[in-house]
This record gives C-alpha cells, structure tokens and sequence, in this order.
C-alpha cells in the first residue's frame, strides 16, 4: 500500500475531478466494494455530473452515455448517499458506530483508488504542473489517460470507449 505521501497529488484536483472522486468513493461504500474506485467509475461519474465538458475529448458518445447511465443507475439506487456523505465528511478521529453497525472510520479508509486511477491522476498533475496551472483539470485527466496504451485498449474493447487525436479535441 501507497504511504499518504503518495497522495499528495489529490490536493491538486480542480473542484470537478474532487468532487467526482468523493462522489465515487461513496457509491463504493454504499455497495460495499471497499477496495477499488476504478477508471471505470471514474469517467462514468465524471461524465454524469459534465458531460460535454467529457465528450469533447472522446469519439464514442454512445459508450460514454452506457457508462454514465450505470454509473447514475448504482449511485441513484443508494438511499444512504447522503447519509455517507455526512459521514465521511465529519468523522472524527474517535470511533463512533453508523446506524448500519459499521465503525464509521472503517469506511472512510477502507474504499481506496484503483493503483491505475491513482497513477493516472498522479501523471495528470505531472501535465498540469508542466503546463503552468495550479490545479488537475479534466483536460489533464484525459491527456494522462492518453499516455496509458494498454488501458486505452482495455476501455476502447471492453467499453467502446475511444479518445479523439489530439487535432479533434
């Protein structure tokens, strides 16, 4: 496991990508899938809450609305949204036991970034950075997400999911 350190880059997301982020550990915490906020999750989220803010940088708006959809349909499915936003947003260094009988703390540590959505971010915030801007954009996102072939790959087959040349976007 990464030490906190290694997270530094989250400080740097802009208000969109921070939110969504917050937003996708919740609905891994209402389902119970401590472990994994994925890619996946991610763009899904992502394009839910700024759709055309995403589909400029991608070829298949049709995928991008199937992975949106299930995305909205999991975390609009989940009456305890709110009530783990409250949550996670006030917990205390003391353990306080959730109406559900889960330790509070629990679920705030225990739903983690996917290692590829964390090395994504982390490069996003290189390109930032590079690019003289002070905080992670969605267009740093998806410039990051352009130099991970194999993922892009994996989206494109799995999800028809297609990033646009860099002319297009």
């Amino acid at each position: 496991m990464s030490a906190p350190s290694d997270f530094a880059f989250l400080k740097l997301l802009d208000r969109a990508l921070s939110t969504v982020l917050a937003k996708d550990v919740l609905v891994c915490a209402a389902e119970g899938r401590f472990g994994s906020v994925t890619i996946e999750l991610f763009l899904g989220a992502l394009h839910a809450r700024y759709p055309q803010d995403v589909q400029r940088f991608f070829e298949t708006h049709d995928a991008l609305e199937k992975l949106s959809s299930e995305y909205c349909s999991r975390s609009s499915s989940r009456g305890v949204m709110g009530e783990l936003w409250g949550r996670l947003t006030s917990i205390s260094t003391s353990k306080r036991t959730s109406t559900t009988g889960q330790d509070e703390a629990k679920v705030a540590h225990a739903v983690a970034l996917d290692p590829l959505l964390a090395r994504v971010l982390r490069v996003a915030a290189k390109v930032s950075s590079a690019a003289g801007r002070k905080e992670v954009g969605i267009e740093d996102f998806v410039s990051a997400l352009s130099l991970e072939p194999d993922l892009l790959l994996k989206l494109r087959v799995e999800r028809g999911l297609t990033l646009k040349d860099v002319a297009d976007r």
